[in-house]
């Protein structure tokens, strides 16, 4: 019971934040620009070279986990889906969008 408790309370702490970062993306204006700018030069940083080499460490970190019997399939399974998304994200929204 206490790990469904312990779940719940990251989820809605990752909720929480997720809600939280599109405000403070909008909250800042860098040399004059608009909002739009910032959170474009945001969202490209995070989908380049560092969010690979993010999503990289993660999946050898879960590999790791799951060669010494710490980490369980379903687990990896949320991890795939969760970079999936992450990563094919835009397009998912281009597509809905009508845009791509």
């Amino acid at each position: 019971m206490s790990l469904l408790k312990d779940r719940l309370k990251t989820a809605a702490a990752v909720l929480a934040i997720s809600a939280a970062a599109p405000a403070v993306s909008y909250a800042q204006t860098v040399g004059g620009t608009d909002a739009g700018t910032v959170v474009t030069n945001a969202v490209t940083y995070l989908l380049g070279p560092f969010g690979v080499g993010v999503a990289s460490i993660i999946v050898i970190i879960i590999a790791i986990l799951l060669a010494i019997g710490r980490h369980t399939y379903e687990g990896i399974l949320l991890a795939v889906i969760a970079i999936a998304l992450y990563f094919g994200g835009p397009g998912f929204i281009a597509k809905i969008a009508g845009t791509g």
